[in-house]
C-alpha cells in the first residue's frame, strides 16, 4: 500500500508534488524533473519517519484500513511548518529507513 500512497503523492493535486500540473515536452527537462523529485521525495519521506517516529498520532491509524496519512504528506507539512529540525546524513538515514525487503514471487517460481 506504502507504493500507492507513493504514486498518490507523487501525481496528486491535494498532496505531494502535484506532478499531475507539469507538461513537459523536452525529455531532457523531464529527466531533470524527475531526478530533483526523486530527491525531494527521499528527504520528505526521511522527514516524515523521523515526525511519525516522535509524534505516532500523526499517521492517522484507521483499524479498518490502516494509516490514513503517507510519510511524504507527513515530511512535506512537518517542513512547511518550520518545527522540523533533522539531520540527514549517511550514518543516520540507515538508521531511519529500513532496510528492503525481497519477497518470492510464485510467477517466478513456477516457471522453473
Amino acid at each position: 500500500m506504502t507504493v500507492e500512497e507513493q504514486f498518490r503523492d507523487t501525481k496528486g493535486r491535494r498532496f505531494g508534488a502535484k506532478l499531475f500540473w507539469t507538461q513537459f515536452r523536452d525529455p531532457v527537462a523531464l529527466a531533470r524533473f524527475v531526478s530533483l523529485l526523486a530527491v525531494a521525495l527521499l528527504i520528505w519521506t526521511l522527514a516524515g519517519i523521523t515526525a511519525a517516529l516522535v509524534d505516532p498520532s500523526l499517521r492517522l491509524r484507521c483499524r479498518r484500513k490502516g494509516p490514513r496519512q503517507s510519510y511524504v504528506t507527513i515530511g512535506i507539512r512537518a517542513l512547511a511548518l518550520g518545527t522540523f529540525s533533522a539531520r540527514f546524513d549517511r550514518f543516520t538515514v540507515p538508521l531511519i529507513l529500513e532496510p528492503p525487503t525481497m519477497r518470492p514471487l510464485r510467477l517466478l517460481e513456477a516457471s522453473k
